[in-house]
């Protein structure tokens, strides 16, 4: 007869749980520390005047559409990507979730054949959802940018920061 395995996967230690944690606060504090002292005050200033200025040769109020509808899905699709498909995909091979050896915080059983396949097809409908997120925000926001060039034409060409001196 086989060799029974435990049915529920290895769990971390109270020590490694607190180290996991701390990292997690770590970055979280860092992220929030560079929002706030210098995204959300470029914002501040930036927003006002957003339709008469331009990034990379975009209009400014588009940029900043962009930049929140389209890039920050995919910004955290890619690190889906990144930390979790390596994992799920091992999962969608392996029929197994948790994976073998790998650690959990809560006991959690090991789980077989296709009751193992919803974390991968979960991770898979996550990231195509990301991925049409952004690009039906793309379009919007290209439909939008039309009646956004034509403001452009009437602000003050004291609000026109980025246009070309030539003298």
């Amino acid at each position: 007869m086989p060799e029974q395995q435990s049915q529920f996967a290895p769990l971390y230690s109270r020590r490694e749980r607190w180290r996991i944690l701390l990292w997690a606060l770590l970055i979280t504090g860092l992220l929030a520390i560079v929002m706030f002292l210098w995204v959300l005050p470029w914002l501040k200033d930036f927003l006002p005047t957003a339709h008469c200025q331009t990034i990379l040769g975009i209009n400014g109020l588009s940029a900043v559409m962009i930049l929140m509808f389209v890039a920050s899905p995919l910004i955290l699709m890619i690190f889906l990507l990144i930390t979790e498909g390596p994992k799920s995909w091992h999962v969608y091979q392996l029929k197994q979730s948790p994976l073998p050896g790998e650690k959990t915080m809560k006991p959690t059983r090991y789980r077989y054949g296709q009751s193992a396949l919803w974390r991968p097809f979960g991770f898979l409908l996550i990231i195509c959802g990301l991925l049409a997120l952004s690009v039906w925000a793309l379009s919007l926001i290209n439909d939008f940018s039309d009646s956004i060039e034509n403001k452009a034409n009437t602000c003050p060409e004291a609000q026109l920061i980025n246009k070309k001196h030539t003298k």
